[in-house]
């Protein structure tokens, strides 16, 4: 088969070659230098460079069409390149998910409209531009939430106290978000909604022909929004599910037309019950794949590009019933001050189901933008315990003691 795979997410993660034969297949991947720059030297592959100047698709068909080939496959495994992949198959001719369907798990407005259509409890929601013509939906002292339509890692997510919080934001051009903030702001891509109390879930799987084969369920401790707008650490532990809640899954998935592939289902367990929040047709961020893996023992990208590949492939999950599974992740991307040092963590050096630990180094910048990533944050990591409980010890106590001095000028390297 040809295959063009457009490349975002570090090479890493995925391990293309674990489960598409670059031998017996031609493959072409597509990114910027950056990106391009992760994929193993040794690897029988075509890679095209595009500049990351214009839309993605276009990008991608403009470096293609010299090739002269037909492709048999577009893969694209990031979130923020679903949509341009399918614009490039609906370009090229491709089978695959097509705009329509990806709009579903993208579009937040669609995707709860899916939602409100089966019956199924979500938040209140509107169009920003629907909600500066006719605020009719909330509450006049509910709490809102602003959020872009397609956006991922809680970027540009605001919460604001009531509706005259976020109209008097809106009005003096304070919100943060430079569309909405510009001379003639752009609401386009922006939905209003209803605040639910509760703690965040995340269901994790994966699907083949609409039946669903494998589900983790997990909780935030903390949340990501807190991370990308505060600066908050934030953890997942995972839990026990249950079949009511495997059932309840099947109905969101279905809702949405979700028929195969990974999928990260994000849920509000609220005193009224489950309450949709999001869903992705791809494989969750942090470190939900190795977590994930450890649980089951099936990697969730591979098995996605398996299905791909063959629609009929079956999985053989190995679960461990023996411990569950916490992702960690300190955020650095909201600091004045362009160093850091931390400590407060090195007890967990001596924890027995210390899987894995990074810290920044001290003479590497901070990002500047929100970021998952290990080596790129101050501090990543990823345990183990015999039960929840465990781990949410273990998580306290690193909140509680760890600590991170910032500064213009590089700490000295220990």
């Amino acid at each position: 088969m040809n295959i063009l795979i457009l490349h975002r997410i570090p090479y890493h993660y995925i391990e293309y070659a674990e489960t598409i034969d670059h031998q017996a297949h031609n493959v072409v991947y597509v990114g910027v230098e950056k990106a391009l720059a992760n994929i193993p030297a040794e690897l029988r592959c075509t890679k095209l460079e595009r500049p990351g100047e214009r839309a993605v698709n276009l990008e991608v068909l403009e470096q293609v069409k010299e090739l002269d080939i037909g492709f048999d496959l577009v893969i694209s495994l990031s979130e923020y390149e679903l949509m341009e992949a399918a614009l490039v198959r609906k370009a090229l001719n491709v089978a695959g998910p097509s705009v329509e369907q990806i709009t579903k798990v993208r579009d937040k407005l669609v995707m709860k409209q899916c939602m409100s259509e089966h019956n199924i409890d979500a938040p209140a929601f509107m169009s920003l531009s629907q909600w500066l013509a006719d605020r009719t939906a909330f509450a006049a002292d509910a709490m809102l939430i602003l959020k872009p339509l397609d956006g991922a890692s809680s970027e540009n997510v605001l919460k604001f106290s009531n509706e005259q919080a976020l109209l008097a934001a809106l009005e003096g051009k304070s919100t943060g978000i430079a569309c909405l903030d510009a001379e003639k702001p752009d609401y386009s891509g922006f939905e209003v909604e209803e605040f639910v109390q509760g703690n965040i879930l995340h269901f994790d799987g994966l699907i083949s022909k609409g039946e669903l084969k494998l589900c983790v369920k997990s909780q935030y401790i903390g949340n990501l929004l807190a991370f990308a707008s505060k600066g908050q650490p934030c953890a997942s532990v995972q839990l026990e599910i249950s079949a009511e809640e495997l059932s309840w899954v099947e109905q969101v998935l279905a809702a949405v037309e979700l028929e195969q592939g990974a999928f990260h289902l994000e849920v509000i367990d609220a005193d009224r019950g489950l309450v949709f929040l999001e869903v992705a047709n791809r494989a969750g961020g942090a470190r939900i794949i190795p977590t994930f893996k450890k649980q089951t023992g099936i990697h969730l990208p591979s098995a996605e590009l398996a299905l791909l590949l063959d629609a009929d492939h079956e999985f053989t999950p190995e679960y461990d019933l023996e411990n569950k599974y916490s992702w960690i992740i300190v955020p650095g991307h909201h600091y004045d001050k362009k160093y850091c040092q931390i400590s407060g963590h090195e007890f967990l050096l001596e924890y027995e189901g210390l899987l894995a630990l990074e810290t920044i180094p001290q003479n590497q910048p901070l990002p500047d933008h929100i970021s998952y990533l290990e080596g790129d944050i101050p501090l990543t990591a990823f345990i183990k315990a015999e039960s929840t409980p465990a781990l949410l010890e273990v998580i306290e106590r690193l909140f509680t003691s760890i600590k991170i001095e910032v500064a213009d000028q590089e700490f000295a390297v220990n």
